[in-house]
């Protein structure tokens, strides 16, 4: 993945000075009912310094509220320093929340993603880069004879519904990020099974929706929620040298003895059907366990007169 490596040698490096640039909407400013001024930022910056106590943290936040991505990609990337090591982009929820407007490439707000994402690696080359997906768990109430006119049973009766799955821009967003080699954290794929029921969610969580979204503006979490989020966040550098790979190319180490077709599940760990599955060509050790292999025969014997040292049965 792109410059992680370099990223993990600084964050070990003691007496080094590593810089954080953020974007996005309200939710990466720290709209916060009971804490204003802070958000997920603030404490995925407090990791970074527990953690790596020996080096030195910039935070640079350029995220804006109520704006989507297009002022970004237009104007503010130039007030990111060129120094930055790190960037994280979140932008799948404003200008892209509960409707169809980032469901297709052509979309102005998706090509404004990727123009982001480009012009950031040109202006910051040695930057890791990882895309925040948040997501807005909004409920809407509807009357139940109005999903189906036809029965006339339940006379006022209101039927509540959540957020379509699909009612962000993260599903072309992480389209993009994999083409840029820019990992996924994907704060839907990690909550939505499980945000619109109290019993389980106080099961996976401990908290409630009420403790976590602000009843204000349910897309706005509480401060408990931000911490919840960062947490969620922070999971592909907990182990930089090897950043998680469920929402990216893997990084294989070229190995002339043996050739293996692979594919590495990039699907929601729900049972959604999100289809972010990666399927090519690995050289790996024979003597090593094979990732998430499937083994395609036809696909190794095109490489057999190459590494000759492989065979089918390895």
């Amino acid at each position: 993945m792109r410059n992680w490596r370099r990223l993990a040698d600084k964050l070990n490096t003691p007496g080094s000075n590593v810089t954080i640039v953020t974007f996005g909407g309200s939710i990466t400013v720290g709209y916060i009912d009971d804490s204003p001024g802070s958000s997920w930022v603030d404490t995925v910056k407090a990791w970074f310094q527990g953690t790596y106590a020996a080096v030195n943290f910039t935070v640079v936040n350029l995220a804006r509220s109520g704006i989507d991505v297009m002022p970004a990609a237009t104007c503010w990337y130039q007030l990111a320093p060129q120094d930055t090591d790190l960037v994280m982009i979140e932008y799948s929820v404003n200008g892209c929340s509960n409707n169809h407007i980032c469901h297709s490439f052509a979309s102005p707000r998706t090509a404004s993603y990727e123009l982001l994402v480009r012009r950031m690696m040109l202006r910051a080359p040695g930057a890791a880069f990882l895309s925040v997906a948040a997501f807005n768990f909004l409920t809407t109430s509807v009357p139940r004879q109005a999903m189906n006119p036809e029965d006339p049973g339940y006379p006022g009766e209101m039927v509540t519904l959540p957020n379509s799955y699909y009612g962000s821009g993260e599903n072309f967003h992480t389209r993009i990020a994999h083409r840029y080699g820019v990992p996924v954290v994907s704060i839907r794929d990690a909550l939505y099974d499980v945000m619109f029921d109290d019993a389980l969610l106080l099961a996976a969580t401990g908290m409630r929706r009420d403790d976590l979204l602000s009843p204000a503006a349910v897309v706005h979490p509480t401060t408990a929620g931000h911490v919840l989020y960062a947490k969620i966040i922070v999971m592909p550098v907990r182990s930089p040298q090897m950043p998680d790979c469920r929402f990216c190319t893997p990084q294989v180490t070229p190995h002339p003895q043996c050739v293996v077709a692979v594919t590495i599940l990039g699907s929601a760990p729900n049972q959604t059907g999100q289809d972010f599955y990666l399927t090519g060509i690995a050289v790996v050790p024979f003597t090593k366990q094979k990732p998430l292999a499937v083994i395609e025969k036809s696909s190794i014997d095109v490489y057999m007169r190459t590494f000759p040292g492989c065979s089918a049965a390895q």
